[in-house]
């Protein structure tokens, strides 16, 4: 009897044991988030930049723009991107002055998010004025990087007339070399041009597809 009620004891003890154990664990990620917030004021641009991304996964816009600023100003590589990202979308014309300020001095480190985001606004006017210049320089850097989709983004500033008039032939070449990247959308854009090309000039198409392709390839993207 005094072996089953000692054995029973025991169970009981480890049975708790092992609750309160995972019920700690449990609660470990979200007491560190009370502690941070509510009693460290000397936070590490890191640790802000955690209450950040804890903040958003919350959908607490507001509140992540807050910590991402805050993490930004204290030169944090990763909040700087995040944040011109998030305000790139604001309807707010001083978010997307910000978004842009906060784009450039992350540019260099080459990520395709803030390549592209940084290009549409130049494309746009969005944070800024219109540069179709240098949004055609950072779409060709993205190019440089992978992002084939930007050859189509290419494809539409020559249509537009980058420099005066638009370029027919260099708009098709752009739009060839998406489709042989089989990137959506190449084949319509494709269809698009087609009869804007007269039949005398798909010499001076290809001239200018290994010309572009060239030009790309060497971007040196450690600059």
């Amino acid at each position: 009897m005094m072996k089953k009620l000692t054995s029973i004891i025991l169970s009981i003890i480890i049975f708790n044991f092992f609750a309160c154990y995972y019920l700690f664990a449990s609660e470990n990620y979200g007491d560190a988030m009370r502690w941070y917030e509510q009693e460290n004021t000397n936070l590490s641009p890191r640790q802000i930049y955690i209450l950040a991304l804890n903040a958003e996964q919350k959908d607490l816009k507001a509140k992540s723009i807050y910590y991402y600023r805050e993490a930004a100003k204290q030169d944090l590589v990763a909040a700087k991107i995040r944040l011109g990202i998030i305000l790139s979308s604001s309807m707010h014309k001083k978010h997307q002055i910000e978004a842009r300020k906060w784009l450039l001095e992350v540019v260099r480190e080459k990520n395709i998010n803030v390549i592209l985001t940084l290009a549409w606004m130049y494309e746009f006017g969005i944070g800024g004025n219109l540069n179709l210049y240098e949004a055609q320089k950072l779409y060709k850097l993205a190019a440089k990087l992978g992002s084939y989709e930007s050859f189509l983004s290419l494809a539409n500033l020559s249509l537009r007339g980058i420099h005066g008039e638009p370029k027919f032939i260099e708009a098709m070449s752009y739009t060839i070399l998406a489709s042989r990247m089989s990137v959506p959308g190449s084949s319509q854009l494709f269809d698009q041009i087609l009869p804007l090309i007269q039949t005398n000039q798909w010499d001076e198409i290809e001239i200018s597809i290994a010309s572009l392709q060239s030009e790309i390839n060497k971007i040196h993207i450690n600059q």
